[in-house]
């Protein structure tokens, strides 16, 4: 805010931010805005996101004041549902949802998947995908080429059901049927594809990138390890 009215405000990686706007003198702005008494808390939705900001305007600005202003304020989500005891059926359900298929490990499960078809019955193992395939993500790149690779390796398998289109309601419904969801996601500057499944009781595999080991733990689901800079990103 650029009036004269005191302000707090949330962030959850990127502060200052102006939608991908490059401009030294609006940054510098920004950071004395933040550095002034009208600024009286920042809300970081994760200590990732708060060490992440931190580390990014060290040498640009007071860290020691805007520290003293930044607190972890975590964000949460309202199932509207909750689970009733875990997935019934005699088939063992894998769950991803996240549009960006290939940020977040999207080809990593397919090719996993197909090794774990081969070894357990088809009929007792199943995985679905909530996913546009969207392409073009900042982590990856994905170009079309790799979207229609991902539509091959989906439709040669039987045990594969994808959906491009579920409402909150149909993804939470799919979460509540599930035994494990997975998010080996390779970067998320908070993971709430993590998060829905946890609140309804569904433990999560995940990585150890960004904020995803803050909202898994050790007593929510599994870290797959990737090599990761001192502030947790790929």
């Amino acid at each position: 805010p650029s009036g004269k009215l005191p302000f707090v405000t949330s962030f959850e990686h990127d502060l200052p931010r102006y939608c991908g706007l490059k401009v030294d003198n609006l940054y510098k702005q920004a950071l004395r805005r933040l550095e002034s008494p009208r600024c009286r808390r920042l809300l970081a939705l994760s200590e990732y996101a708060r060490g992440e900001f931190l580390a990014r305007n060290r040498g640009l600005a007071d860290c020691d004041l805007l520290r003293e202003k930044t607190e972890v304020f975590y964000g949460a989500i309202w199932p509207k549902t909750t689970r009733i005891g875990r997935n019934t059926s005699d088939c063992f359900t894998l769950t991803f949802v996240g549009h960006d298929f290939f940020r977040k490990g999207g080809l990593g499960i397919l090719q996993a998947f197909k090794i774990l078809s081969h070894e357990i019955s088809q009929k007792n193992i199943r995985l679905r995908i909530a996913s546009r395939l969207d392409i073009g993500d900042y982590a990856t790149q994905a170009d079309e080429s790799m979207r229609e690779f991902a539509i091959r390796e989906i439709q040669s398998m039987e045990n594969v059901e994808w959906q491009s289109n579920l409402s909150q309601e149909q993804v939470m419904e799919w979460f509540m049927q599930s035994d494990l969801a997975l998010m080996p996601t390779l970067d998320d500057t908070f993971g709430w594809s993590a998060l829905e499944p946890l609140v309804v009781g569904v433990p999560v595999i995940g990585t150890n990138v960004c904020a995803m080991p803050e909202i898994i733990g050790e007593d929510r689901g599994f870290q797959i390890r990737l090599p990761i800079t001192d502030t947790g990103r790929w």
